[in-house]
Order: C-alpha cells, then structure tokens, then sequence
C-alpha cells in the first residue's frame, strides 16, 4: 500500500508540528508508548522538501516491511530525514545495538525524547 499525496502532505504538517514520526511499514503512525527506536545503519537518507520526498516515503516503508522494522521521519533546516529503525524493550540492548548500527542517539517512545549514547 502506497501513502497517496494528500497523505503525505498531512503528514509532514503533522512532523512539521511534534518534531517527526515513526510509521509502521503501512503508513500507518506507529502508536505504541514504551520501549526505544533504535535506527539501523546504512538506511538513512536525507531529501529536500518536494514531490520526490513521497516516492522516497514509499520506497522507505516497503524497506521498512522488508526488514520488519519501522520508518522514522523527521525535518531538519528545511529536509526531511529517513531512516528505517527496530523497536527494543531493554534500555541497555536498545544501546548496545545503536553502538553495533553506529548511531549517535535512540528515541525513548514513553518519554517522546532522544537519548544520545555516550
């Protein structure tokens, strides 16, 4: 299932107000308030703001249905960053697998906050 156009666009007024989003491999807001997104090395991508962002959307969430995992979006000074990321339980795994992805940080689902790795 493809996001259409006018999907897309509520979708970035909504990331444009709450700061980003993780949507399950349907489009669909992932709705879930525990546990941690951690993002997988070698998926992320960043685009300007225009039409081709959509096709990229889509091409991000059937990654995301491939690698059984989620699509985190975000803007930044005018882009919009992709990513494909895995939802963990354990604070200390959710770590230690972002340190093995090589990312900077992780996003605390209950708290709604980013939690850089030391």
């Amino acid at each position: 299932k493809k996001m259409k156009k006018d999907q897309f666009k509520k979708l970035l007024k909504a990331i444009e107000m709450s700061g980003g989003a993780t949507l399950k491999p349907n489009g669909d807001h992932l709705s879930i308030n525990a546990g941690y997104m951690v993002s997988l090395s070698g998926y992320e991508k960043k685009i300007s703001l225009d039409n081709l962002a959509l096709n990229e959307l889509n091409k991000y969430l059937l990654l995301a249905k491939k690698q059984k995992a989620y699509c985190g979006l975000w803007i930044e000074n005018n882009c919009l960053y992709l990513d494909i990321s895995i939802r963990v339980e354990n604070l200390q795994l959710a770590k230690s697998l972002a340190i093995k992805n090589k990312q900077l940080a992780i996003f605390d689902l209950a708290r709604l906050e980013t939690i850089y790795i030391k």
